[in-house]
C-alpha cells in the first residue's frame, strides 16, 4: 500500500552515478525497479531513473539498456579522455576532479536540460531498503519549507548490521 504523498507530489528523479561495475549497476537499477513498482507504479513519472555513465565501460551500456524505457541513460565522455586542467599541487586528486566533472555533468542534465527541481542521487554500488521512495515523497517538502537546508540525506555511515 502507498503510504499518503501529501507533502510532495512533484517527480523527483533518481540519478544513478555508474562507471564500470556492469554487475553493481544492474543489481541496484532493479531494486530501484521493485521498490518503485511496490509503492509507486505503473507511472514511470513519479520517480524517473537516470543513469549516468562516465566510464567507457560497454557491459554497463548494456545492463542499462536492458532495462528499456524503465531506465534512462546518459554517457558523458569518459573522464580520461577530457581536457581536465589540473593545479600541479592537486594531481593526487585527479579522481577527485573526474567525479566532481561527472556530478556537474549529470546535475546540469537533470536540473537544466530537463527541468526537474529535485533530485535523488545514488550510485550504483549502494543499497537501499523498501523504505528509499517513500522516505524522500514525505520529507522533500523540508527543503522546500527550511532555506537553511540544502538536502535531506538517508546516508548513514553507521549502517551495517553489528
Amino acid at each position: 500500500v502507498a503510504p499518503d504523498l501529501k507533502f510532495w507530489k512533484d517527480p523527483i528523479p533518481v540519478l544513478v552515478f555508474s562507471c564500470n561495475r556492469a554487475m553493481a549497476v544492474r543489481d541496484h537499477v532493479q531494486k530501484l525497479i521493485k521498490y518503485v513498482f511496490q509503492l509507486y507504479r505503473p507511472s514511470q513519472e513519479r520517480f524517473p531513473i537516470i543513469v549516468s555513465q562516465d566510464c567507457d565501460n560497454e557491459d554497463v551500456k548494456k545492463e542499462v539498456m536492458a532495462f528499456g524505457d524503465k531506465v534512462q541513460y546518459i554517457k558523458h565522455l569518459a573522464g580520461d579522455k577530457t581536457n581536465i586542467t589540473i593545479p600541479p599541487n592537486h594531481r593526487q586528486y585527479i579522481a577527485y576532479y573526474r567525479i566532481a566533472r561527472h556530478y556537474k555533468l549529470a546535475l546540469d542534465h537533470v536540473f537544466v536540460d530537463r527541468g526537474y527541481t529535485s533530485v535523488i542521487i545514488t550510485e550504483d554500488d549502494l543499497d537501499i531498503s523498501p523504505d528509499f521512495f517513500s522516505y524522500f515523497s514525505n520529507t522533500r517538502y523540508l527543503l522546500e519549507n527550511d532555506p537553511k537546508l540544502w538536502c535531506v540525506t538517508a546516508w548513514n555511515d553507521n549502517g551495517k548490521v553489528p
